[in-house]
């Protein structure tokens, strides 16, 4: 019969350090991406989550800490109007945006309206490797 492990203190230092490691990292990751989606919430525009693999988690943490962004949509819906509007007033609010998509590393799209050929070019220049979607005609 054998006896069970023991383990030394040693052993449980280490775990817990790589342990507390992990949980810094996931929550620093999760607390960045909170800030970046309230800075384009804050110049209006809007961000799509991912399906969270852990749903029930989610709702106890919060989005971020389960789930990434993969789109952000530059305009909104005016319930006024009944139309979408462009939400930045010039290429400043469009600078102001780029901090937080930078700190997005799963953006995988950005979402704009047909009639903003420069902000879609800067888009282009600053973010190579995202798909432009542009709503209401093509460029």
């Amino acid at each position: 019969m054998r006896l069970p492990r023991r383990y030394t203190l040693r052993s449980a230092l280490v775990l817990v350090t790589i342990l507390g490691a992990f949980l810094g990292w996931w929550a620093n990751r999760a607390l960045t991406q909170r800030q970046a989606v309230a800075a384009i919430f804050e110049h209006g525009g809007q961000v799509c989550y991912a399906e969270s693999r852990f749903p029930a988690f989610a709702t106890w943490l919060g989005k971020d800490f389960t789930t990434r962004v993969t789109s952000v949509a530059i305009f909104q819906w005016d319930e006024r109007e009944g139309a979408v509007r462009w939400v930045l007033a010039d290429m400043q609010d469009m600078e102001a945006l780029r901090s937080p998509l930078r700190k997005l590393p799963h953006l995988q799209s950005v979402q704009v309206l047909f009639n903003q050929k420069d902000e879609v070019r800067w888009l282009k220049l600053h973010f190579p490797h995202l798909r432009i979607h542009v709503i209401g005609g093509i460029i």
